[in-house]
């Protein structure tokens, strides 16, 4: 909206080759800021990859709109970390039980 904003002033102000100059210009600067910038700096806040940042946000804005947009990466970057920390606690857990199990049974054992 507000680089329509900029072209229709700049249509008004000082003519139709410098709306297409401002139109270009508004184009290119939001084309580079959410195709470029923003996966890198989301990405690196998240701890995604920005290539997961672009592909989540497109989808999500493509199915729930202007939500899907906000939420698609901060939920994507939620439910890799909780992903990773169930798998990490389950590791623990069986590493755990493993070294329960082998004094166990080297207690059993018996000795002749």
């Amino acid at each position: 909206m507000s680089g329509a904003f900029a072209v229709v002033i700049a249509l008004g102000a000082k003519g139709t080759t410098t709306a297409l100059i401002m139109l270009l210009i508004a184009l290119l600067a939001n084309g580079l800021l959410q195709n470029v910038v923003q996966p890198f700096a989301m990405g690196s806040a998240l701890d995604l990859n920005p290539l997961v940042v672009l592909v989540i946000s497109i989808g999500a804005g493509c199915i729930f709109g202007m939500l899907g947009l906000v939420l698609a990466a901060p939920l994507t970057s939620a439910a890799v970390h909780i992903v990773r920390e169930l798998a990490r606690a389950r590791a623990a857990a069986r590493l755990e039980t493993d070294g329960v199990a082998e004094a166990g049974e080297a207690t059993t054992t018996p000795a002749y």
